[in-house]
C-alpha cells in the first residue's frame, strides 16, 4: 500500500520509482522502458533491470532547456509517445523523435526534429500561454497510426482561435496535419477505446465561474470534426457568461 491510496479488493499498488521530478506523462517501450515527460525537468527513461517491478536505473534523455544543434532552446519537453522502436517527444513548437532509443538510453544523442512549428498562436498569445501553461503537449498514437497533439487555449477564456483550441493529428513523420476536433481548452490526457477506436480525452475548464463550476470534462469523439464547446459552452450545458 502506498500512503494515502486505497484500492478495491483484488488490486495492489507499490512504488515503482522515486525522485522523478514532476512526472506528467508516461510511455512504455517495447523492452519495458518507462519513458517519463516531466513538467519541470525534462524527459527520463526508467529501467527495471532485475525484474523486481522497481526502477533501478534512470537516464536523462532531455533536460528542461535542451539546446538543439541549430541553437534553438526547447521549452517544456513533456509529451512522450512510443512507436516502432522510437520515442516521440513534444516540446512547445517542436516534435522530436529518438530512433532505436532503447538501444542507447545512456547516450541517446540528438533527436530528429520532425517539426519546429507546432502552432502556439501570435506573440501576444504566446506570452499568455507562458503564464497559463496550455502549450504543454500531451501526445499519443491512435489506432490509425497517426499522432494526436492537443493545442490548448492561450488564455483562461477568450475568443476562439482557429489554429488553437483543438486536437490536431498528423502522420508519424510530421506530415499530413489536420484538425481532428475543435472547442478544446486544455486536454491533459487521452486514450482510445480498444474495440471501437474512439478517442476519449479530458478537458480542463475555465476559471472564475465559482468554486464548483464548470466541471472538468471527459469527452468521447464519435466522429472527426466535432466541436466540444470552448469558449462558448462548458461541461456540455453551461453557457459562458461572455461568449456563450
Amino acid at each position: 500500500k502506498v500512503k494515502g491510496l486505497e484500492l478495491p479488493e483484488g488490486f495492489s499498488i507499490s512504488l515503482f520509482a522515486e525522485e522523478v521530478p514532476t512526472a506528467r506523462q508516461l510511455a512504455i517501450g517495447d523492452q519495458g522502458t518507462i519513458f517519463v515527460g516531466s513538467n519541470s525537468a525534462g524527459v527520463y527513461a526508467l529501467v527495471d533491470s532485475d525484474g523486481d517491478h522497481q526502477a533501478d536505473v534512470m537516464h536523462t534523455l532531455l533536460k528542461k532547456f535542451h539546446v538543439l544543434p541549430d541553437g534553438k532552446k526547447l521549452i517544456k519537453p513533456l509529451g512522450v509517445a512510443f512507436k516502432d522502436g522510437s520515442l516521440y517527444v513534444a516540446a512547445s513548437e517542436y516534435l522530436l523523435r529518438f530512433d532505436n532509443i532503447e538501444s542507447k538510453l545512456a547516450k541517446p544523442g540528438e533527436p530528429v526534429v520532425l517539426a519546429s512549428d507546432i502552432p502556439r498562436g501570435t506573440s501576444i498569445e504566446r506570452l499568455k500561454m507562458e503564464k497559463d501553461g496550455h502549450f504543454w503537449r500531451y501526445i499519443g498514437f491512435g489506432p490509425d497510426g497517426k499522432l494526436y497533439i492537443p493545442l490548448g487555449s492561450p488564455y483562461d477564456i477568450g475568443e476562439e482561435i482557429p489554429e488553437l483550441m483543438q486536437i490536431m493529428r498528423m502522420n508519424a513523420d510530421g506530415s499530413g496535419r489536420e484538425t481532428y476536433v475543435r472547442g478544446v481548452r486544455n486536454a491533459l490526457g487521452m486514450d482510445w477505446h480498444p474495440v471501437t477506436g474512439e478517442l476519449w480525452f479530458t478537458d480542463n475548464g475555465r476559471d472564475n465561474l465559482g468554486d464548483d463550476l464548470p466541471h472538468e470534462e471527459l469527452n468521447r469523439v464519435s466522429e472527426a470534426g466535432q466541436h466540444f464547446g470552448f469558449p462558448f459552452v462548458h461541461q456540455g450545458d453551461l453557457l459562458d457568461p461572455v461568449f456563450g
